[in-house]
């Protein structure tokens, strides 16, 4: 026998379970910043970011470095050492170089922790080869927020 209703709260149930997802994986991935290197089949998309965003200062975070094949968004492993990522401070003239390891389960994923202790725009410089195409690029962050904004009482 036909349950409407059953087909409805099923659809409803569907619906809910991806709004959810999409609430917790959007978030993440819109702070992150792409672009794509390289011509024809050695086409390749670097994506960076943090793993906890929105950033703050004074709270353990870690790069989130994200290379893959454009064509068809295979990831790129083994690059850790042929790559080098730099951190520009706010003020222009604080440096922090990342020593890039990769990320557990996930292939083609590159990370290095950080504790940023300053508020502002840090600059994030990607350079290196993926295979022969070479890496130059570089990213502004999204504004740093001092934690104490968030303590309350």
């Amino acid at each position: 026998m036909f349950h409407p209703i059953s087909r409805t709260t099923a659809a409803l149930r569907h619906l809910l379970a991806a709004v959810v997802t999409l609430a917790l994986v959007a978030p993440h991935a819109l702070a992150h910043q792409s672009i794509t290197v390289g011509d024809g089949p050695d086409r390749f998309d670097v994506v960076i970011g943090f793993t906890r965003e929105p950033i703050f200062t004074d709270e353990r975070n870690a790069l989130d470095l994200i290379i893959r094949r454009t064509e068809d968004r295979e990831p790129i492993a083994g690059l850790a050492r042929s790559l080098t990522v730099e951190m520009i401070a706010p003020d222009g003239t604080s440096t922090h170089v990342f020593t890039l390891r990769d990320q557990y389960g996930r292939p083609g994923s590159y990370t290095d922790d950080v504790v940023l202790s300053a508020t502002g725009v840090y600059t994030i410089r990607v350079r290196g080869f993926v295979g022969e195409v070479e890496v130059d690029e570089t990213f502004q962050t999204h504004e740093v927020r001092d934690l104490a904004s968030l303590r309350f009482p």
